[in-house]
């Protein structure tokens, strides 16, 4: 088998890897690249576990091991449904557990 025909794919095949490994800096400043931004709207949390928002601003969050509260447009956070025996809560559920 004449192996001779092969080289010179292999070697393109080489050097196209050869750049593609060196393109992820460049590829990073195109137009199609996004720009995130982030700003903390609440601090102070133990484990925080899971969010979801409202249209309002109304944030519902869960810390692990502790239970389900709610961060008010005004910025005020109201403890809701803690686990057992966690105090600050307004209410408590056995229901709950804590694994992992």
């Amino acid at each position: 088998m004449n192996t001779s025909l092969y080289r010179p794919a292999t070697l393109s095949l080489a050097a196209l890897l050869a750049a593609a490994l060196a393109m992820p800096a460049a590829a990073q400043s195109g137009m199609n690249t996004t720009a995130l931004q982030h700003s903390v709207v609440l601090d102070g949390l133990e484990n925080p576990w899971d969010m979801a928002f409202l249209d309002d601003g109304t944030m519902f969050f869960t810390e692990k091991c502790r239970g389900l509260s709610v961060r008010m447009p005004s910025g005020e956070v109201n403890a809701l449904l803690g686990m057992t025996g966690v105090d600050g809560y307004a209410s408590q559920a056995d229901d709950l557990f804590c694994e992992g």
